[in-house]
């Protein structure tokens, strides 16, 4: 029997700036009522998600077809501003990422791949961001406005985009990388 795991594509962030995430994340956790908050080593940035599948060899030949494509070179990307996504559960808290012709053309070519393996790809915009949590809702008296002038613009070079495997390990939501590709400078 083939083993399923939970599946997506993503671009891990430096340990720089996940200390950074990390400490604007505690200032959240401080002034919250409830939510669930990302753990400092899962900060990453979603390209696909693949969900549960036992097709991990094709997974991991999206990304070596994405490798082959010499104009998929590395770039920058660059935070921007803190984002509150309105639910009546409790918030969705983000970081943005600055538009970038670079990011949406390895998303367009990801989801290409994708299809071709005949994997399921979402049909809505790409709105790239990292999540500092979900289901959060503030004390009344924290002044959120604040907090988005704390938000730093962080940047990150993308030479690296990783398979991840989602799992929790002793009730503790773990992402794991296990597969990536280099992009390369064009020749």
């Amino acid at each position: 029997m083939k083993e399923i795991l939970r599946l997506f594509i993503a671009i891990n962030f430096s340990e720089e700036i996940k200390d950074t995430l990390s400490d604007l994340t505690s200032e959240l956790k401080r002034n919250k009522q409830k939510g669930n908050f990302t753990h400092r080593e899962n900060f990453h940035l979603t390209l696909a998600f693949l969900g549960e599948t036992s097709y991990i060899e094709d997974a991991g030949k999206v990304l070596d077809n994405i490798s082959n494509k010499s104009f998929l070179t590395p770039f920058y990307l660059y935070t921007e501003g803190a984002l509150r996504f309105k639910r009546r559960e409790g918030d969705i808290f983000c970081v943005g990422i600055k538009e970038n012709p670079f990011l949406q053309l390895l998303y367009n070519e990801i989801k290409k791949e994708l299809k071709h393996f005949e994997f399921y790809t979402e049909e809505r915009e790409f709105k790239p961001h990292l999540t500092f949590g979900r289901g959060i809702i503030l004390r009344k008296d924290y002044d959120f406005e604040c907090f988005k002038r704390k938000v730093p613009t962080l940047c990150q070079k993308v030479d690296e985009i990783s398979l991840m495997k989602s799992h929790r390990v002793d009730g503790k939501l773990i992402y794991t990388k296990i597969y990536s590709i280099k992009l390369t400078e064009g020749t």
